[in-house]
């Protein structure tokens, strides 16, 4: 059987506050997160049924609340198997550095964007910190490696 292409996008959206909520979808079985209310998800599939290839994630901020904190700073999945996707919805990231558990500098990345995804495959199953520097703030975050 052929794979065929297929789009999962948000039109037509009803519900109370979701016009003021992030509305993200999981590919669990590709470790990708899509923003749906900025982009559509485009992915291939043959025919059958796949339980739990996708979760979709709710984020509502609210209103007038501007306040960068760790929760301004999100990172899918955790654990993760490999791509790490770090999400900023009120600050660009400038930079991610991992660090291990004794504390040493694994990787640097440049950010430059409000979503970035970091491949963490080459890593040994651990416990890993991410620090997210933003023009807002700077968020560290705990993220285990599997």
């Amino acid at each position: 059987d052929a794979e065929l292409e297929y789009t999962i996008s948000m039109e037509n959206v009803e519900g109370a506050n979701l016009d003021i909520a992030t509305v993200y979808l999981m590919d669990n079985q590709l470790g990708i997160l899509t923003d749906l209310t900025a982009e559509d998800y485009l992915f291939r599939s043959g025919k059958g049924t796949y339980p739990g290839r996708f979760t979709l994630l709710f984020e509502q901020s609210p209103l007038g609340v501007t306040e960068f904190n760790e929760n301004s700073v999100s990172m899918y999945p955790n654990p993760t198997g490999g791509q790490l996707t770090i999400v900023s919805k009120q600050a660009l990231v400038e930079t991610i550095t991992v660090y291990d558990l004794q504390g040493r500098k694994i990787m640097t990345y440049e950010g430059g964007t409000s979503v970035v995804h970091i491949n963490m495959s080459h890593l040994n199953a651990s416990v890993y910190f991410v620090e997210v520097k933003t023009t807002e703030g700077t968020v560290n975050k705990r993220i285990i490696k599997k």
